[in-house]
């Protein structure tokens, strides 16, 4: 049993740096959670991306409107982590898998790699309100950090950052982030319009 000591379950530093290396993508498989603290998660196993199979109700890839090709192969490959002591020890490991892995160039395009940190979250933002598009955000930490695989994640995962963001926003009666939107979109767009009738 390899001891990896504390662990962030939230990001999965250390198993997404065992995947990393090896050119796969992984994904959360199942957790098990203590009999004396009901929220204490104390088992947790990850798998392959492409582990299983789609399953029975799902659509034959003609009839779907996103026509993408399944990448389920049935993989078996596992790893299982245990909380001993307030530490992490991996438990078990089996290295079968059933799939080519991704060659050292395309790692950055793997979906579990791709994670947006806090920093890089608060210039998107940052950005964002300044006016500079997405596409030119990406170009300019491309630049700053030696190519776009060093970045850490794509265009679109900074665009539905973004999304969400205001979503969440919106849920929580943000009029304030409505108008900044409006405002933004005036700014990259000189015929927009909007019309805002304030009550008292």
């Amino acid at each position: 049993m390899e001891d990896i000591g504390n662990v962030n379950l939230l990001d999965g530093e250390k198993e997404n740096g065992f995947q990393g290396k090896t050119g796969f993508s992984i994904r959360w498989h199942s957790t098990n959670k203590s009999r004396v603290e009901p929220f204490e998660v104390i088992v947790r196993t990850f798998c392959c991306s492409r582990q299983g199979l789609r399953g029975r109700r799902a659509k034959p890839v003609e009839e779907r409107k996103r026509q993408q090709a399944d990448v389920r192969t049935y993989c078996k490959l596992v790893m299982m982590i245990k909380k001993r002591n307030d530490r992490w020890v991996v438990s078990r490991v089996v290295e079968e898998r059933n799939h080519k892995l991704v060659f050292p160039n395309k790692k950055h395009n793997l979906r579990s790699l791709r994670i947006i940190s806090s920093v890089q979250k608060q210039q998107i933002v940052n950005y964002r309100i300044a006016g500079v598009k997405t596409d030119q955000l990406i170009s300019y930490l491309a630049v700053e950090n030696g190519g776009v695989k060093n970045i850490g994640f794509l265009p679109k995962n900074a665009r539905n950052y973004l999304s969400t963001r205001r979503q969440l926003e919106l849920k929580h009666g943000d009029a304030q982030a409505v108008l900044d939107y409006f405002e933004r979109q005036q700014m990259q767009n000189p015929s927009f319009f909007y019309s805002i009738q304030v009550d008292s």
